[in-house]
Parts: C-alpha cells; structure tokens; sequence
C-alpha cells in the first residue's frame, strides 16, 4: 500500500489535529483491515513472495514518509562493491507504470520529472548503480536478473511482499516511532509495529537510547542508531562556503521541520520556508 496523492493534506490535518479526526479515523480502519489481511496471506503461504537469483535487500518503514530510506540506500550504495540495482517504484512519476531502465551505471538516463526525485537522486549520487522504476517490482527484479547483478536493493519494500527478500531492514525515525499510533489517513502507519519483529535490522533516525525499550516491546531484531548532520554549505556551483548569517530554506521532503531545526541549531536564522509537499 501507499499514500495517496492526498497525503500532504492528511499530514497537515493529522499534526494540527483539524476537524475531521474522526472521520479519518474511521478511513484508518480500513487501511489496517487491508494491512493485516495481506500480511496473514503471505503469513499462512495462501500467497506466496517470488524469488529471484540475485541477493534481495529490502529498505523499508512501518511509517509513511520520513525515515531516513532513501539516504540508508546511498550509504549502502556507496559501500557495497557488488554490482548492485535500485528498485524503486516512482511514486507519481511519469515511469511508474512503465518499468524502466532509469540507469545503467553511469548516471540517470532520464529527467527526475520522468523517473521520480529519488530514483534521480540514487543514480546522480551513485552512477555506477542500475536503477529500476516501476509499479511492478516482479518484472523489475527479473530485469535486473538478466543484466547480471549480484545485489538488488528494493525501494520502500517492507510492505511489498510479493518479492522475496533475504534481507528485511527497516527505518524508524526516534521523534516519531510509530507514526502517531494510527494507521493512514489518521496517522502514518502504513503497517503494524507488530511487524517490526521480522526486520533482520532496525535504523532509528535521530536516535535516542529512550526509544529502545518501546521497540523491544515489539521486537527483538538488532537495533542501529544513526544520527542527521549537515557536513557543510555550498553554493549552486559546487563551492563550499562558511554557514550564512541568514537563508531561506526549501525542500521537498517527508519532514521538512527537522532539516529547519538542524540548520538552525548551526547558528543560522532562518528568514523564510518553502516546503514542497
């Protein structure tokens, strides 16, 4: 499952706590009901996940957006010496229907309005990796398969259980571990903690010793804690250049307050936002 188009409206409602909660409370039902009859299906074998030859590596959430994924892949990227690939859906993208190759490894062979901004990302920041895009991680992996690679990194994949995976890890980020203890639209979840107890590994953002306890509570996996830090500021062409007095800030991403909050813990005051949703 994934959020919708809709998404940034619930969010806004959500962390407000506008008018409405019950209403998408009464939606979240329905999300939870889906999530665990999937999850009792694949559980039980009455369906049942496809394997592949090359080594299947999932990063995922229980938690829709915001939890540090896409960053995990490019450290991973960036160590593994294998001949790796990058399935990823394309949320919204022009390609998401279309199962492409967005890179070939030697940086992205199409537009990040084409392939989506993270598929784009992965292959900019790491062009000696293939990157798959598409709805249909089945026929990407087999993709992948034929081209030779050894290692495939699924996307968002921890609820995507049609493909088999050999190892599952899963992100949490510390200031919101369970995404406001509801499921879609009336809080993140977009799958039960419950869960968390077949992840081969767990990445806590922003860790805090704290929150160790209220995992162990749901599972027993190894648990990693990582830390944001901005390691410099650097203009449009490239030069590095001492933290500003003052800036303006815009992103587009899941939880664009933490990236205000480490700018501003620099020393930087922060004039003016522009958060894309």
């Amino acid at each position: 499952m994934q959020p919708s188009k809709t998404y940034p409206f619930f969010r806004r409602m959500i962390l407000k706590k506008k008018r409405g909660i019950l209403f998408l409370f009464l939606l979240s039902l329905f999300w939870r009901i889906g999530a665990f009859i999937k999850n009792r299906l694949y559980d039980f074998n009455v369906l049942k996940a496809e394997k592949v030859g090359p080594t299947v590596v999932s990063i995922g959430s229980i938690v829709a957006g915001g939890t540090g994924k896409t960053p995990l892949i490019l450290h991973l990227l960036s160590e593994i010496k294998k001949r790796s690939a990058v399935l990823s859906r394309g949320y919204l993208s022009k390609s998401e229907k279309k199962n492409v190759l967005a890179a070939s490894g030697s940086g992205p062979l199409f537009s990040a309005s084409q392939i989506g901004d993270e598929p784009f990302l992965i292959s900019k920041k790491i062009p000696n990796a293939f990157v798959f895009v598409g709805k249909d991680r089945i026929l990407s992996a087999k993709k992948a398969e034929s081209e030779k690679l050894d290692l495939l990194i699924l996307d968002d994949g921890f609820q995507h259980r049609r493909l088999h995976r050999d190892i599952d890890i899963v992100t949490i980020n510390a200031y919101d571990l369970f995404g406001q203890g509801h499921f879609l639209p009336r809080g993140f979840l977009r799958d039960s903690p419950k869960r968390l107890k077949s992840a081969d590994l767990i990445v806590v953002n922003s860790f805090q010793k704290e929150v160790i306890p209220l995992i162990r509570k749901y599972s027993a996996s190894p648990i990693v804690g990582v830390q944001k830090i901005i390691t410099h500021f650097e203009k449009l062409d490239g030069k590095v250049v001492s933290p500003p007095k003052k800036l303006g800030l815009f992103c587009g991403i899941a939880n664009p307050e933490d990236f205000k909050s480490m700018v501003e813990e620099m020393g930087v005051n922060v004039v003016s936002t522009h958060f894309f949703e």
